[in-house]
Order: structure tokens, then sequence, then C-alpha cells
């Protein structure tokens, strides 16, 4: 990095000035069932804006809606140090467990594969379980 006037580096990368605006990708948005999809739509089209990666983690949060999820991004290292390698792996494994999402038809599908595979036994198997009905599309 070139050197800086008092010889501190700074605290973060600076942004490029480019911007991306959800107006202009109205169909971008964070969904915790589609979370890879969704990073990879806004990475082409933080390409296509000319985004720089300090840009991509600073501008992310635009296309979160507002509540705890728009929260819990502000809050990650990568957000706040403008990393957005750290920031996407944050992200992708903060809403990792969050998994497929069911039909309503496809629940009882749900609970016979569980009882095919010998049922409910522990903890994380519960979890898993009970998360299937937890997150149905309607």
């Amino acid at each position: 990095m070139d050197e800086v006037p008092g010889g501190q580096q700074p605290a973060a990368p600076v942004p490029s000035g480019a911007k991306i605006r959800p107006r202009d990708y109205p169909h971008l948005k964070f969904s915790e069932a589609e979370v890879e999809r969704f990073i990879d739509q806004f990475g082409r089209a933080a390409l296509q804006e000319g985004l720089t990666d300090a840009d991509k983690a600073y501008q992310v949060v635009k296309f979160f809606p507002e509540g705890k999820d728009l929260q819990e991004v502000e809050d990650m290292k990568g957000f706040k140090k403008k990393d957005w390698t750290k920031l996407k792996e944050e992200i992708l494994k903060r809403w990792e467990d969050c998994g497929p999402r069911y039909w309503e038809s496809e629940l009882d599908k749900v609970a016979l594969e569980r009882a095919e595979k010998g049922g409910v036994w522990t903890r994380a198997e519960y979890v898993s379980y009970i998360t299937s009905f937890d997150q149905v599309l309607r």
C-alpha cells in the first residue's frame, strides 16, 4: 500500500464512490431461503456497477429489509472493516442453517422421511426436523 502522510495506514479500504441502488435492481433482495443466490446475484450486479470489494461490503446492506437481519449484518466484522470476503463468509455462515423451505403439501413427506431414518434422537436432529416445519412456504 502507498505511504500515507503521518505514516499510518487507513483502518479500512476506501470506497471507490461507485454506487449500487435497489431501485435499479428491484429483483435483488435478501432472502433467508436463498442466501447463496442472493450473494451471487449481488456480486454480478456489483461487478456491473464497478464496485470494489470495500464498496460491496458497505453497500450490500441496502438490499436487506429493515429489522433484525439488517442489524446483524451491520454488526458483523466484515461490514465494520469493509471486508467483502469476510462479510460474505459471515452472511453465509449466519444463514446456512435456514436450509430448504418446504411447501405445506410437502410436510407429510418430510415427516415420513424422518420416520424412515429412525426418527429423531438427538438435539441436532430435532432442531433440523422442527425447522422444516418452521420454514413453510404458503
